[in-house]
């Protein structure tokens, strides 16, 4: 078996000069078709004249060939199909996928026309189901409460820091009041020396050295000092 290929104008016309029965034939087939579509064919013929018998898988090369040239915008037409091979595929559905007409002039003809843009396919509406409506006579279900969290304050820990009493400072002596008392130990130094004699100072002294200003004191030491200059 063997395809002759017929030019007319932009038209390829494939037609086999017998019957397609076996595989080999089968795929003679689709390589002719192939190498259509690759040379950048869109409008094919496929003249059946001469076939008088074509396998279910001949049908579908030429099946998915047409589909392929259908997203190019163009077309495959079969025609000179006997009356046992159209009633074939008439039962077969084929005749809806693939235009098939009687003679080659008439395939030619309806081959150039327009092609047709497909009707586009609806798309599936996704069914929503109702809502169940509640039954008044039906009680409700029970709301389980909400677990109830504690609330936990947390104090920081004060140290306690006892009190200490506070200890009196006296006041240091001026310096007015120590220059007073150097100068009363100086004349008292004077008067004993002049007398003879000599006053033992308390040892409980303030600080800075001065013996204390007491007058009564100071009496007392004179007189002491006077007694012990008489013979």
């Amino acid at each position: 078996m063997e395809i002759h290929e017929i030019r007319d104008g932009d038209v390829l016309v494939l037609a086999p000069d017998g019957s397609i029965t076996d595989s080999e034939e089968t795929s003679a087939l689709e390589a002719k078709l192939g190498t259509a579509l690759k040379s950048g064919g869109r409008l094919l013929v496929f003249d059946c004249t001469t076939a008088k018998n074509l396998t279910s898988s001949a049908l579908r090369v030429l099946l998915l060939a047409s589909r392929k040239l259908d997203r190019t915008e163009g077309r495959l037409v079969l025609c000179g199909m006997n009356g046992r091979l159209a009633k074939a595929i008439a039962i077969s559905g084929f005749d809806k996928d693939v235009t098939v007409v009687a003679t080659r002039d008439e395939a030619l003809l309806r081959v150039r026309e327009p092609s047709l843009p497909r009707p586009a396919r609806k798309e599936r509406k996704e069914r929503v189901r109702p809502e169940p409506v509640p039954d008044p006579s039906t009680p409700p279900e029970p709301v389980a409460p909400e677990p109830v969290v504690p609330i936990v304050l947390v104090v920081p820990e004060v140290a306690v820091v006892p009190e200490v009493p506070a200890i009196p400072i006296e006041p240091a002596p001026s310096a007015a009041a120590i220059a007073a008392a150097n100068a009363v130990n100086k004349m008292v130094d004077v008067l004993l020396d002049k007398l003879g004699g000599r006053v033992t100072r308390s040892a409980d002294a303030r600080p800075g050295g001065t013996a204390p200003a007491n007058l009564d004191a100071l009496a007392t030491g004179l007189l002491a000092a006077l007694r012990a200059g008489r013979p």
